[in-house]
């Protein structure tokens, strides 16, 4: 069976960082965009299993769901994918949108396992991770993370909460926790001691 491997967080959590820690470990294949127009980066595992990562991830800092036009496409476009192979996705919209996440988990039954991973990343390293990309992007507009990241923070808890009432695999858990969790889950060897 597939496994469709959600990293979750807030602004600065690390999801991104996450996600290409993984990418790390596999080869890219190509490019490609689903029948309902996602785009995904196709890698292949050491077994040659395909491991499909939604969204764009050059030429941006941030990347994954959070690049996807409509990001209710993502629930057709997992159901696709998770036919062929694996599914890796992040972004800050899917991690607080808790009836989209359990509408791509119900769209991949019978092809996919669904695991939302969330990052434990403290809310003040978040903080400062924001405080600091913006400041490497130039961007100099007031920020007040009590009004913007806060809030943001709380939601990814909630909809953590939610997605266990609901039966969903979803664990709170380091970064490196969760580069080792979903590589374990896409069956590719590593060494824990090099994460």
């Amino acid at each position: 069976m597939n496994h469709i491997i959600n990293v979750r967080g807030t602004n600065g959590s690390g999801k991104t960082t996450a996600v290409r820690r993984i990418m790390d470990h596999l080869t890219y294949v190509r490019d490609y965009t689903t029948k309902n127009g996602v785009f995904t980066h196709a890698y292949s595992t050491p077994a040659e299993e395909l491991v499909f990562f939604v969204g764009k991830y050059e030429g941006a800092v941030t990347g994954g769901v959070d690049r996807v036009k409509n990001v209710r496409d993502v629930v057709e476009a997992c159901r696709e994918l998770s036919a062929y192979g694996h599914i890796v996705m992040e972004g800050l919209l899917i991690s607080g949108l808790q009836q989209l996440t359990k509408d791509v988990a119900d769209a991949c039954i019978g092809n996919a396992q669904f695991h939302a991973l969330t990052l434990d990343t403290p809310k003040e390293t978040c903080i400062a991770q924001t405080l600091n990309r913006r400041a490497l992007a130039g961007n100099d507009k007031p920020f007040d993370p009590g009004k913007s990241l806060v809030p943001k923070y709380r939601a990814v808890e909630l909809a953590h909460a939610k997605l266990r009432t609901w039966g969903l695999d979803a664990r709170v858990m380091p970064q490196r926790d969760v580069i080792c969790t979903a590589l374990t889950l896409l069956r590719v060897p590593f060494n824990p001691q090099a994460i």
